[in-house]
This record gives structure tokens, C-alpha cells and sequence, in this order.
């Protein structure tokens, strides 16, 4: 074997033995040379114990998505400033993952698409947490599940309405009700 080669299959066998200790032993991460600390070692530790993101420091963007596909509650370890720095696709994929995500997210930064996006992939969290969304998807969600009215702050009487058409019981939920209802 040339000393190249040599080179080569020891640091493969020392990257191997890295990513073992990595995903048996994550709180052993900083001990570990920072040769052997690459995205790549890390991203495959991840992929194989997506906890260990716990461990990582200053992780690099492309490791908060593996890391945040893999499990979304690994949102909880990343900085306000960082969450406020995902891109909103990386954002709702947390989000369908781990529903306590959306308290660690700003919402009033988000653009309404992407609002109206997990809105609609959980709108009663949505709605628990104060994100706005345009009425007609209220409207919408709300004819798909009339009970849903309860969650829903300050509704307007044409929500009111369509939650009534569908669901008479509905109107338990209400403070009072008008004459077109």
C-alpha cells in the first residue's frame, strides 16, 4: 500500500470509529478531533441518532435541515437568531414533526403562505398559537370540521354561519347569536 492510500484508509477507519462514538456516546462530540467532525461524519451520525444534534456546535445550515427533518424537536436547540434564519420550508417540515415547534418560532415573521400552510396542516395548533390567517381558510377548515369554531378567537359571523350550516351544536360555543344566524 502507498503511503497515500494508507492516509486514506486510516482516516476512513478513524471516521468510522468516530461516527460509532458519535451515536453511542453523543456528550463525547467535543473530544473529538475536528478532522472528524465534519458535516459529512456529522450528517451521518444524525442520520443514524438524530438526538445527537444536541451535542453539535455553531451546527452548519445544511445540518439544522438534516437535523430538523430527521426530528423537528431538535428545534429546541437552536438559537432564536438561527430559527429566525431557516428557510420556511425547513421551518414547516420542524413543524409536521413536532407540534410544540411553533413556540419556538416567531409567527408574525412568517410570510401568510407559509401561515396559511400550517394552518392548514394543524389548525387547531395554528390557531392555539395566534397565527393569522385569512378568513376564507378559516372558512374553509372550519366547514371541514365545524367544532373547530371553539378554537378560533373573535370569529367572524360568516365563520359563525358556515360552522352553523354544517353543525347546529355549534352554537354552544357562541356568546350570543344574531338574527341571521
Amino acid at each position: 500500500m502507498k503511503p497515500d492510500e494508507r492516509d486514506k484508509a486510516k482516516y476512513k477507519v478513524r471516521s468510522e470509529l468516530a461516527i460509532k462514538l458519535i451515536t453511542s456516546h453523543p456528550e463525547y462530540l467535543p473530544l473529538i478531533k475536528d478532522k472528524y467532525r465534519t458535516d459529512d461524519i456529522l450528517e451521518e451520525a444524525l442520520q443514524l441518532e438524530p438526538d445527537v444534534f444536541r451535542y453539535i456546535k455553531n451546527p452548519s445550515d445544511k445540518l439544522i435541515e438534516v437535523a430538523l427533518d430527521l426530528d423537528g424537536s431538535n428545534i429546541r436547540f437552536l438559537s432564536k437568531h438561527k430559527i429566525r434564519e431557516l428557510p420556511e420550508a425547513v421551518l414547516i417540515t420542524a413543524l409536521n414533526s413536532y407540534d410544540e415547534a411553533i413556540s419556538y418560532v416567531d409567527c408574525s415573521e412568517l410570510s401568510e403562505l407559509t401561515r396559511v400552510k400550517i394552518f392548514l396542516n394543524d389548525p387547531i395548533t395554528a390557531l392555539e398559537n395566534g397565527i393569522e390567517v385569512p378568513e376564507s381558510c378559516v372558512i374553509t377548515a372550519v366547514t371541514q370540521t365545524p367544532s373547530m369554531i371553539r378554537y378560533i378567537p373573535h370569529a367572524s359571523e360568516d365563520i359563525k354561519c358556515a360552522a352553523l350550516s354544517l353543525e347546529p351544536n355549534v352554537a354552544l360555543y357562541f356568546d350570543k347569536l344574531t338574527d341571521r344566524m
